[in-house]
């Protein structure tokens, strides 16, 4: 059994504030359910997180109530345009983590 992933293990019990974390979620509604798991055990594990959601239409108001929410964005993924749109949404922010659920490489 692995040890738990808190916020004090990824970067040291000296890090205080506040702790963004920025959550890319599947397009597809139905695997975004399926890994929706890892979302909710973030927020358990790490009580001083703030999260961000990146969803397409399906996905996305599947994580609208998500404890400290901070945003929820929509992406259209038409083109990769859309991604560099959704770069100038985040860009500003310092992430302490990003977890990106789309199974990508």
């Amino acid at each position: 059994m692995s040890p738990a992933v808190t916020r004090e293990s990824v970067y040291g019990a000296s890090m205080t504030g506040r702790f963004p974390i920025l959550y890319i979620a599947e397009a597809d509604a139905s695997d975004a359910i399926l890994s929706s798991g890892v979302l909710a055990y973030m927020v358990e594990a790490m009580p001083q997180a703030s999260f961000t959601v990146v969803g397409s239409p399906k996905s996305a108001p599947l994580f609208a109530d998500t404890p400290r929410l901070d945003r929820l964005i929509v992406l259209e993924r038409d083109s990769r345009l859309d991604w560099l749109g959704l770069w100038n949404k985040v860009r500003e922010t310092r992430w302490g983590l990003v977890v990106d659920m789309r199974g990508t490489t």
